[in-house]
């Protein structure tokens, strides 16, 4: 789960990192939003890039991963591979809907089975 109150570290460890990739992709990303982090870092947190042969490797904050994400999907993806992420994300979006429904289901299923469910007494006209 991403924690809010982590994002001025993952700031830190974001503006370290892009610092490692080519600049044509570092001029894609918006002033504004390098600046906004600029401005909202932890000052007091250190980031130092290790393993950067492999990427995988390199410890960072999860909050750092759903940036550098975002950073992929908006401004470094083609747009094929762009497309390709929104159909992931409306695939991923429908299951979760169709097991929510299915939860509710076997919930009501549990109720009744269990007694638990209370029938209304019918009003007299």
């Amino acid at each position: 789960m991403i924690d809010r109150k982590l994002f001025p570290k993952a700031y830190v460890e974001v503006l370290e990192i892009i610092k490692y990739i080519p600049k044509k992709e570092y001029d894609k990303i918006p002033q504004y939003i390098l600046q906004n982090m600029e401005n909202e870092k932890d000052v007091s947190y250190t980031y130092t890039v290790t393993y950067f042969d492999n990427f995988q490797e390199q410890r960072m904050l999860k909050e750092t991963e759903a940036i550098l994400a975002v950073f992929y999907r908006d401004y470094w993806s083609t747009p094929y591979q762009k497309e390709r992420i929104k159909t992931k994300k409306k695939k991923r979006k429908k299951r979760k809907r169709k097991n929510k429904k299915i939860k509710r289901k076997n919930k009501s299923k549990r109720k009744i089975r269990y007694g638990k469910v209370r029938r209304r007494k019918k009003k007299k006209i």
